[in-house]
């Protein structure tokens, strides 16, 4: 079976095209000039749409994604948002099933849960933090680049 590989940069842009058209001067893109490819392109639009539906439901009005090399092949996604943050001690339960910030009957609590599942599914992880000057939050997304073969 073939493996799909995507450029990650187009994949962001597709997702915010299509699901989130009218909030497009809402991002700030920090994206690299060449290809960083990823396999298994729906993870990675799943991915995408539930970290970027989070901050936008949380208030945020400025969302800062930026993608950076930490070392071959690793690249670092970091995901900045101005939104209302919870409280410092449930953050370490956002990426629990079940757990959500939002009133019962609103949010089922899974987008940070499945956001993780699809990262490990792709070889990456997920961390979490305030945001700059303890305003909003503060994704860091850490994967692998598939090296070229031959």
């Amino acid at each position: 079976m073939e493996v799909e590989v995507r450029d990650v940069r187009e994949l962001l842009q597709e997702c915010l095209q299509f699901y989130f058209p009218s909030f497009r001067p809402f991002f700030i893109l920090d994206l690299p000039q060449h290809p960083v490819p990823v396999t298994a392109g729906w993870e990675w639009s799943c991915i995408f749409l539930n970290l970027f539906k989070n901050a936008l439901e949380a208030g945020a009005d400025k969302i800062s994604v930026s993608l950076r090399r930490a070392e071959s092949p690793e690249w670092t996604l970091r995901i900045q948002d101005n939104g209302v943050v919870c409280a410092h001690g449930n953050m370490g339960r956002l990426f629990h099933r079940s757990y959500a910030t939002k009133k019962p009957g609103v949010n089922m609590g899974l987008g940070l849960a499945a956001v993780k599942m699809a990262l490990q599914r792709c070889g990456g992880k997920i961390s979490i933090m305030r945001g700059e000057g303890g305003a909003g939050l503060c994704l860091e997304v850490e994967f692998s680049a598939p090296m070229p073969s031959g």
